[in-house]
C-alpha cells in the first residue's frame, strides 16, 4: 500500500497584518491533538495513530461533520467573519496529511508530528493535565438555520 506524505502547508500563504497570540494553541486543537496522540510517543511515527477527518472529529468529541475539526487543523484567515485569525494544525507543523492509496482511491489520513507530541504535553501541563470538557452540542446549533 503505497504511502504519501503532504508537505506542510499553509492555507493562507503569509500572515500580514495584526500581531498577537495567532499561532496560540487552541482548546479544539488540543483536542485534535489528544485524539492523534499515540499509546506510546516514542514508538516510531508509522505506529502512531492515523485517522480520517471523520474519525478524528469523532475522537475528538465533536460530530462526524463538526467544523471543528476543518478550523482546528486549517484555521482561519485574516478578515474571516468565522472568528479571529490564526493559523491550524497542519500549518504549524503538529499534524501532517498522510494519502493512502486504498485500491487506487486516495484517502486523507492525518498524523500528529513529533512537534505535535511536544507541544500537546506542555499544553496540557501548563493547564492542570486536562482539557475542558466539549459544549453540549444542543447549545452550539445556529439557530439561523432552525425553522421557526
Amino acid at each position: 500500500m503505497p504511502v504519501i506524505l503532504t508537505a506542510i502547508r499553509n492555507p493562507f500563504g503569509q500572515r500580514t497584518g495584526k500581531s498577537g497570540s495567532g499561532d496560540a494553541l487552541r482548546v479544539p486543537q488540543a483536542r485534535v491533538l489528544r485524539a492523534l496522540m499515540p499509546a506510546y510517543p516514542t514508538d516510531p511515527p508509522f505506529e502512531w495513530p492515523l485517522l480520517t477527518r471523520t474519525a478524528l472529529a469523532v475522537q475528538s468529541g465533536y460530530t462526524a461533520i463538526s467544523g471543528s475539526i476543518t478550523r482546528a487543523l486549517n484555521g482561519i484567515h485574516e478578515n474571516s467573519s468565522s472568528g479571529d485569525f490564526h493559523l491550524g494544525l497542519l500549518a504549524l507543523g503538529f499534524v501532517e496529511e498522510v494519502t493512502l492509496d486504498i485500491d487506487n482511491l486516495a484517502e486523507t489520513n492525518y498524523r500528529i508530528t513529533a512537534n505535535g507530541i511536544r507541544v500537546f504535553q506542555q499544553y496540557v501541563a501548563a493547564n492542570g493535565n486536562k482539557l475542558p470538557k466539549v459544549k453540549d452540542a444542543a447549545n452550539c446549533v445556529n439557530n439561523r438555520y432552525r425553522d421557526k
